[in-house]
């Protein structure tokens, strides 16, 4: 079985909760960037989806990678 390259896009949205704007939004098919309708224009929804496909598929970046809540130097227990 082929593993499936990691994926991730932006999509506009209408059905985000009230005061939301982004919402990250993990599916079995990778990571959706949910965007509020109004907030971000089509031409730039496309735009940064041509610039996730290069950076995924050149091997730049993958969904995923960052930061861990646990890594954030400046947090106190």
């Amino acid at each position: 079985m082929e593993r499936q390259k990691p994926a991730a896009w932006y999509e506009l949205r209408d059905d985000l909760p009230d005061g939301e704007v982004l919402v990250p939004v993990l599916t079995p098919r990778g990571t959706i960037m949910a965007v509020a309708r109004g907030h971000m224009s089509e031409e730039l929804c496309a735009e940064l989806n041509r610039a996730l496909a290069h950076l995924i598929g050149n091997g730049i970046w993958q969904p995923g990678d960052g930061a861990k809540p646990d890594d954030d130097p400046g947090r106190r227990e």
